[in-house]
């Protein structure tokens, strides 16, 4: 017996009482000037670090530039500052993280770094593009609200083998949230004559980057650094950058472009870091300083973003993991990979209800002939 689309589709109701729970990430800009004048601001880094700790974060993303000029020893301070978190993380590399200095990942030639010797397991499950080179790299990550993440590391200036890469894995997961993390994208723009704001502006060598975002269908947040406070008037800090963009994609879903990059602070960044708080489909974004014990709350700072409804239920990757052929299991396999997710904890009248539910669609469903 085979069942209906229709019948797979009322298993969410056999799990009624689902709880969605907020949840929060961290970003951290580019570390470049934290090594570049350590041991002196390695205090400032350690409270970006601790304070990580001491708070409850699914996850870690950075911005690139993780040292300040590819030296084995910065790379090993902060490797050591970053896994003191005991938080998982991914940091791509940036400009800074290259031999020689300041070199881009062109596709005609790839400079050295040092990168695969450190960050290479830093997030649980994730999976690096070729063989021992993590530059690129991807996890799959369910969120405590139920929300399927694709997370991205690519690398400065991705390659076009790189996006290419990058195509497929999104193409297997098409119901996936992707979020990726890189560290040249957006930039400040010239002040508006009027207002004083940043314009729109795009760093030039990220124009492939945004080609290929465009493309994408379930791309949803791209984080970047690299960029330095622009020529506009901001009233908060004229040494902050921090800019985010709503664009669209082809298809018309929106692609929320987040710059923020605090390097040229006191402190070597002062600290400064950026909370995301997931609330089903609102991203409230907060900027804070843990050596500062300060927030700062302009409009730039303190944002809040839209994302695509959350989907916990996918018939085609349930008939590929369990079968199209419903039975009893199906409702412990709901419950366990679907409705665990989502944080559903059903008294067990409503599983004695939901196994009679199921039984009984096998009875009243017209049957096909296989």
């Amino acid at each position: 017996m085979r069942v209906s689309t229709r019948a797979i589709a009322l298993l969410p109701l056999l799990c009624p009482g689902a709880v969605m729970a907020d949840w929060s990430m961290v970003v951290i800009p580019d570390t470049q000037n934290y090594v570049r004048y350590w041991p002196q601001e390695q205090v400032w880094l350690e409270s970006h670090v601790n304070w990580i700790r001491d708070h409850e974060f699914e996850f870690v993303l950075g911005t690139g530039d993780i040292t300040w000029d590819n030296s084995d020893w910065q790379w090993a301070a902060i490797k050591a500052q970053l896994d003191s978190m005991n938080t998982p993380y991914i940091v791509p590399t940036g400009n800074h993280d290259y031999s020689p200095v300041g070199a881009y990942a062109r596709h005609t030639w790839k400079p050295t770094t040092r990168y695969n010797q450190y960050f290479n397991e830093t997030f649980p499950g994730l999976i690096p593009w070729q063989e021992g080179d993590w530059v690129n790299s991807y996890v799959r990550f369910r969120a405590p609200d139920g929300r399927r993440l694709l997370l991205l590391n690519l690398e400065d200036y991705p390659r076009p083998e790189a996006l290419a890469w990058a195509t497929s894995i999104l193409q297997q997961y098409p119901y996936d949230t992707g979020i990726v993390a890189t560290h040249m994208n957006i930039e400040e723009g010239d002040a508006d004559p009027n207002t004083g704001e940043s314009l729109f502006a795009r760093d030039p060598n990220a124009e492939p980057l945004w080609q290929w975002l465009r493309s994408t269908s379930n791309v949803e947040m791209v984080f970047n650094g690299h960029e330095l406070d622009g020529d506009d008037i901001d009233i908060d800090d004229p040494l902050f950058f921090a800019v985010n963009w709503a664009s669209v994609a082809d298809d018309g879903h929106i692609i929320n472009e987040i710059g923020f990059n605090t390097q040229r602070i006191e402190g070597g960044g002062g600290s400064w870091l950026r909370t995301y708080t997931f609330e089903e489909a609102t991203v409230h974004a907060q900027t804070y300083s843990p050596h500062l014990e300060e927030w700062k709350t302009d409009h730039r700072n303190d944002f809040t973003v839209q994302l695509s409804p959350i989907v916990n239920f996918n018939l085609g990757e349930w008939q590929s993991n369990y079968g199209d052929v419903l039975d009893g299991s199906d409702l412990l396999n709901w419950q366990r990979h679907f409705a665990a997710s989502a944080h559903v904890v059903p008294e067990s009248a409503t599983l004695v209800l939901g196994l009679f539910g199921l039984l009984g669609m096998h009875y009243l469903m017209p049957r096909k002939r296989v």
